[in-house]
Order: C-alpha cells, then structure tokens, then sequence
C-alpha cells in the first residue's frame, strides 16, 4: 500500500487494510485486515492502528499444526528523507530519528513496516496451548492425548554429579 503525499490531506484519513494471502506474501498467513489512520501534519504523516490476521503454526512441543488470530498495534512516523546530506558528517541522532521512517519523492511505502509487524507478532515458539505437554522424548508419543508406557526416565549424565549435590 503506498501512500502519495500530494493526494494525502492535511488531517486525518481513514484507510482500510485488506489483502489476500497472494498480496503479501507472508508464509502460513491468511488475509492481512486492519484499520488505519493517517494523519498528516505538512510533511510528516503519522499512521496508526491496528493489523489483524491468523497464522497456520506449528506446535513446537507436539508439532501438531494449528490456527491463532493475532492483532498487532500499529505507530508508525514517516518524515521527508533529508535534503541535504553533508557527505562525511556525521550527525548525531535522536531518540525521534531512530523511531522515524524516511521517505522519499513524496510516496510513502506501508508495506515493508506492516510486513514487518505481521511477522514480529508471530511467536518464535508457537504453542497449540499454554499447558501443551509435547511428546515423550523416548517414543515420540504425544503427551496431550495420554500418558506413554515408557517407564525409564530419560536423564542427561551431565547432570548426575549436580543430583548428587542435591540428594535426588
């Protein structure tokens, strides 16, 4: 979705997010929906709002494959890349420019941010549920469905002088 500064208004604008899972691209994702606003100031354009999509993940205890909706808060501020650039200065930057993005030819770009977003809501180990007990590290059962028959109890030898200092 780009944004073009000469057709934006000064003010607030309404936008709406909606694109196919063909659109953007993002693995395991269904359609990308929100509602934004942008909201511009001369030439600085402040865009906030919500993303709302679910995502095909992957259980990383049980490895069974399931769907959770996410909604991922969006603040984003883009201003005018500078005009003048000193080569060889270095400037000094502020806590605004680190969370300010710079656009240039008066068209601003939304994708790569809300693309950005999209992927930093999605867990980096995903969980069918909060109390997913995974699989038996000895015959690969899945613990959700019931308890397995194996009776000895894997333990790492690393470990074996540490128990001993505790008593187990």
């Amino acid at each position: 979705m780009k944004l073009k500064l000469r057709e934006l208004p000064e003010g607030r604008t309404a936008l709406r997010i909606d694109q196919p899972p063909a659109a953007h691209q993002l693995p395991g994702c269904g359609p990308l929906r929100g509602g934004l606003a942008a909201e511009r100031t001369g030439d600085v354009v402040l865009v906030t709002g919500e993303l709302r999509f679910s995502a095909r993940l992957t259980c990383s205890r049980c490895l069974r494959p399931f769907t959770r909706t996410f909604g991922q808060e969006i603040d984003l501020c883009y201003r005018p890349a500078a005009t003048v650039a000193s080569p060889g200065r270095e400037r000094e930057l502020s806590a605004d420019d680190l969370a300010t993005i710079e656009y240039r030819k008066g068209e601003i770009d939304l994708w790569p941010e809300l693309r950005e977003a999209a992927l930093l809501a999605l867990p980096l180990k995903p969980l069918c549920r909060e109390d997913c007990r995974g699989i038996c590290p000895s015959c690969g059962r899945d613990l959700n469905e019931g308890d397995c028959d194996c009776r000895e109890e894997h333990r790492d030898p690393r470990w074996d002088t540490l128990r001993k200092l505790a008593g187990s």
